[in-house]
């Protein structure tokens, strides 16, 4: 039998300051972070692709302001007089989230706006586009101030493949790095996918990363989403 066995080994995320790259696709957003104290209302939105660092930035955020991230639809009516007691990122506002949980979302803004806490909101795409049903929550947001972090420069996709394989514990040569930051899909998503098949395909085959499997990954990889 010459399939290696493989375990699940968790992806451990750094989501320090030091540990997030910046570029131009994502700089006003980072200075939308560092401006907080200055958000009109004490309330703005982060938006962007998947797997383009709103999350990590939200924690930044969230450290810098001793707050809270929550993800959208775990907050439920129950919560608010908890949640509102600090600064809170609610993430994933792009769920499908239900009709309970938007009214909770928006009791919470309320309370978090009238104390003077701030609050921001994250998501991916544009906020017009999620798929809120509540109309009182969505004139709240529309009214929100509003920074969208672009698709990626090959800079910021090469520092997220060397971030995003150092999460996994996998030290990749940099002549790899250089190799695929210019062959693969400028999309932050497609990157993520591309981390994980090259991790699952070393643990299955116990063998040290190389030009010829990370080409044979990234072309397969490419094959399916052309």
């Amino acid at each position: 039998m010459n399939e290696q066995l493989t375990f699940d080994l968790p992806v451990r995320q750094t989501v320090g300051r030091d540990d997030f790259f910046v570029s131009a696709s994502n700089a006003q957003a980072v200075a939308m972070v560092d401006n907080w104290p200055n958000w009109p209302m004490g309330k703005w939105v982060l938006s962007g692709p998947a797997a383009s660092g709103k999350t990590h930035l939200a924690h930044i955020w969230t450290q810098a302001v001793a707050g809270r991230v929550v993800p959208a639809a775990t907050i439920h009516t129950d919560m608010v007089n908890d949640l509102c007691k600090t600064p809170i990122c609610i993430d994933d506002m792009h769920a499908d989230l239900s009709a309970d949980t938007q009214e909770a979302v928006f009791h919470l803004h309320n309370r978090l706006i009238e104390d003077g806490t701030p609050l921001l909101f994250v998501g991916r795409g544009a906020a017009k586009d999620w798929t809120l049903s509540l109309p009182d929550l969505i004139s709240r947001i529309a009214a929100c101030g509003m920074t969208k972090i672009a698709q990626p420069d090959e800079a910021l996709l090469a520092a997220v493949m060397v971030k995003q394989f150092a999460d996994r514990q996998i030290a990749i040569p940099p002549r790899l790095i250089s190799y695929l930051t210019p062959r693969v899909e400028r999309s932050f998503e497609f990157v993520t996918r591309l981390v994980a098949e090259i991790d699952q395909q070393s643990l299955t085959d116990r063998k040290a990363i190389s030009q010829k499997r990370v080409s044979a990954v990234l072309d397969r990889l490419l094959a399916s989403v052309s």
